[in-house]
C-alpha cells in the first residue's frame, strides 16, 4: 500500500497493489485527519487481472 499520513492518520487517497504489481484497490480516506464523521471507502477496486470490478 502506498498513502499519505498526516499526524500519524491516513489522508487522501491510498493504493493497494496485487503482489504481481498491478492495481488492487483506491481507498478514499479523508482530506484532512482527525475529520470526525468522515469515514474511509473504497474508490475503485480491480481483479489480479486489471479488469475493474467496483467503482463508486
Amino acid at each position: 500500500m502506498q498513502g499519505e499520513f498526516h499526524w500519524g492518520e491516513r489522508v487522501n487517497d491510498w493504493i493497494e497493489n496485487y503482489p504481481n504489481g498491478k492495481r488492487k484497490r483506491i481507498i478514499a480516506y479523508p482530506k484532512e485527519p482527525f475529520e470526525k464523521g468522515v469515514r474511509p471507502y473504497v474508490r475503485k477496486e480491480w481483479d489480479e487481472k486489471g479488469k475493474e470490478i467496483y467503482s463508486k
